[in-house]
């Protein structure tokens, strides 16, 4: 049975910047060069980028798509497989609550209503038996059980002084419970009976709280996590009311389980799905989810038949969800192709999906994506970086470098050194890449001299909006104008600090010609400022001990409501803050500066190289030409860098919307309904993003200059101008460097 966990899989980190490549590229540092990424699952599987150019075949399943089973917008709350059928609660967007049942290919699916309000209940624990019949947990005002027979009728009902967690229906045990009070039992005519209290599990495994999983043949399993956060996995003795052995191959790794014939239970974790054996405690990799093209953060619940057959709920790249089956391939059905490496750390979801996408279409290639900080804990993040250039000094390079706002080491320093491709004739007419217009200032941020070594397939575009109304046609504001808004939520000094050296474009640091100038009275201005700001933020303490952080960003409408620091995602994000936030007109302001500009600044959401030792370069080309065109993968969320994408989205942003389905979207963090867009507005915006110079570079050298230098001046030890004239030493000599 799938039901909902915490995220313990691998989550996309905080924004985590890198030290330069200088360093590790001259060999320091305590890693063998002959490095391998190693599966510890199967630790005879080594992910060695000198040996991935090996089409992987064992692990592949076919994914098989059921339409009209679902709707849009269902969410699965419930999903089993018994009696040789597919058991399936959902709950739509109408608030209902839905019972399904449907053959494992997707066929005579049949379903009615449960008597449940989908308003006052958003979170149902469901269990099945062979019967058919249902059982449901939820809270409404109190906690309530009832049970309903295989055509939807109440037959049992009862108010509960305890929570549910989990629950399955056993042949030999009747209703198996995870509760707050501990494992219990349950049939329809006597109470519950409580085997094994909360207590006691909590004393013999170091934990708190606890999940119960049913594993094949009427096994039961208790997971959960020590107070070190080392994974337990156990197995439950319900007749001597006591546990099992823990696994020890359980406890390297979070997984979410599941039952199914052929193994004691299966395991998902972020790369794939095995198949565990308690006795013999072994964990068998069955499928690899990048190696089948399947999108991990696509993949929602799921349920194992057998070894060779699961099923699932999944979004398409548009989406929408669907019931699918996915059936082992064969490796000798498996089709050849020219393996490519992808590399990089801590990758944002539209990577993979990239590689997705482009792996289902493509018949000559096959990306393989290499995570790096897959082998690393994520707190030795210049150990991540220094392996991944060791890859590059043993001529491991992988095909294509992705750096991203997670994974950010200095690209001219991997072009100065010769490590990447320069991509210029590719985008020339005839080039491979000839028919792929990029936006011509992005074109020239994407620039390295007359050179180009990186592609920014989508962005962020970054500044300050504020109400039209308000800004008495304004196209910008000076530092004087900003305090004069007397916000109560501003920026802290060092982050006002560092984003104006960002918005400035080369005016104070030119990466290009290598000259850093902070010694200039506007920096001088932006320090006195700073200081300023920080002056009189911190705030009451909850208590004696702790003292409540400064925000370091403006909140997404300011609180005197006339001012709006949203970086915008794409055109919805802007249509958004005009109509829901703002709602208003609104004059794009860039961000605060005396130099009377309006500096607004793009952050590249990926950006992606070509190893120079690639061996397959034509092939890293047609990937790249695939994320920066392919509308599934930038979608409408973002902006796209390609020119006809841009404007196909900037069009469509200002027509109505096919239905009112359709002009529901998820954007700013929250779903709302969207009006089109004035095409005045539309256009504004669209001269504004290509009128913008300055490039977000994530740098953490620069972060730490500024932050470094700068304690001293809020303190009053040192002068702005001292302050200054320090920070830009620094800087130049580390320009010098590159």
């Amino acid at each position: 049975m799938t039901k909902k966990i915490p995220l313990l899989e691998k989550t996309i980190c905080s924004i985590l910047s890198f030290t330069l490549l200088a360093t590790a590229v001259t060999g320091c540092g305590k890693k063998d060069t002959e490095r391998k990424i190693t599966d510890p699952i199967n630790p005879e599987v080594s992910t060695m980028l000198s040996d991935s150019q090996t089409m992987p075949k064992d692990y592949i399943f076919k994914q098989t798509d059921h339409e009209g089973i679902l709707n849009k917008d269902d969410y699965v709350e419930y999903l089993d497989y018994i009696e040789g059928k597919v058991r399936a609660v959902t709950l739509g967007k109408d608030a209902k609550f839905r019972y399904l049942f449907v053959n494992k290919d997707g066929s005579n699916a049949q379903s009615f209503d449960l008597p449940i309000d989908g308003k006052e209940v958003s979170d149902v624990i469901c269990a099945s038996d062979k019967d058919g019949n249902l059982y449901t947990y939820y809270y409404t005002n109190e906690s309530c059980l009832k049970k309903f027979n295989n055509t939807g009728n109440e037959v049992l009902s009862k108010t509960l002084d305890f929570e549910i967690y989990d629950m399955y229906c056993s042949d030999k045990y009747g209703l198996v419970l995870n509760t707050s009070r501990g494992i219990e039992t349950f049939s329809d005519q006597p109470d519950f009976t409580v085997l094994i209290k909360l207590e006691d599990a909590q004393k013999k495994f170091d934990s708190d709280a606890f999940y119960l999983y049913k594993g094949s043949k009427d096994q039961f399993f208790i997971e959960g996590a020590t107070s070190e956060d080392v994974p337990i996995l156990a197995k439950v003795d319900l007749d001597n009311k006591s546990f099992g052995k823990t696994s020890k191959v359980c406890s390297e790794r979070h997984y979410s389980y599941q039952s199914g014939e052929g193994y004691d239970l299966y395991a998902k974790d972020y790369n794939g799905i095995y198949g565990y054996d308690y006795e013999s405690d072994k964990m068998t990799k069955l499928l690899d989810l990048d190696d089948s093209c399947i999108d991990r953060l696509n993949f929602l619940n799921w349920i194992a038949i057998n070894d060779k057959e699961l099923f699932a709920a999944t979004l398409d790249f548009n989406s929408n969800i669907h019931f699918s089956t996915l059936t082992k391939v064969d490796p000798a059905d498996v089709p050849d192709k020219t393996m490519l490496t992808l590399g990089g750390a801590w990758f944002t979801a539209d990577v993979t999906m990239a590689a997705n996408v482009f792996n289902r279409s493509s018949d000559k290639y096959k990306i393989k994506v290499i995570d790096y900080s897959d082998s690393y804990p994520e707190d030795e993040l210049d150990d991540v970086l220094q392996a991944f250039n060791q890859d590059i000094l043993a001529g491991k390079a992988p095909d294509i470098f992705c750096f991203s706002y997670y994974f950010a080491p200095n690209i001219d320093s991997y072009a100065n050194k010769g490590v990447l491709m320069d991509l210029s004739s590719a985008f020339a007419k005839g080039g491979a890449l000839g028919d792929v217009e990029i936006l011509p200032n992005i074109y020239e941020m994407m620039k390295t001299g007359d050179k180009v070594y990186s592609v920014y397939p989508s962005f962020v575009y970054n500044t300050l909006l504020m109400k039209e109304s308000a800004a008495g046609g304004k196209t910008f504001l000076s530092l004087k104008e900003y305090d004069e808004l007397n916000l109560k939520d501003s920026m802290d000094g060092d982050k006002f600090i560092n984003t104006s050296i960002q918005t400035a474009g080369d005016k104070f640091i030119d990466w290009k010609n290598k000259k850093c100038n902070l010694k200039c009275p506007e920096f001088i201005e932006i320090l006195e400022y700073a200081k300023k700001l920080n002056s009189g933020k911190k705030k009451p303490a909850a208590s004696d001990d702790e003292e409540i952080a400064v925000v370091d960003e403006l909140p997404t409408v300011n609180s005197n409501g006339i001012l709006c620091d949203e970086d915008l995602w794409g055109f919805n994000s802007f249509t958004d803050i005009e109509q829901n936030e703002l709602k208003d007109k609104v004059a794009i302001l860039g961000f605060p500066n005396n130099s009377g500009e309006t500096t607004t600044m793009i952050t590249p959401f990926n950006q992606l190289c070509v190893s120079a030792s690639s061996k397959c370069p034509e092939g890293a080309l047609e990937f790249i030409k695939s994320y920066c065109t392919n509308p599934a993968i930038n979608d409408v969320s973002t902006f796209p860098s390609d020119k006809a994408l841009f404007e196909s989205y900037m069009k469509k942003a200002t027509e109505p919307a096919a239905s009112e389905e359709d002009a529901t979207v998820y954007t700013n963090y929250h779903e709302v309904k969207l009006k089109p867009l004035p095409a005045d507005e539309a256009q504004k915006l669209y001269d504004s993003i290509l009128s913008c110079k300055a490039i977000h570079r994530l740098d953490s050298k620069i972060d730490s200059f500024v932050t470094e230098e700068t304690a001293a001046f809020f303190e009053g030890q040192k002068s702005a101008e001292e302050v200054a004239d320090v920070i830009n030493n620094r800087i130049q000599t580390y320009l010098n460097e590159q």
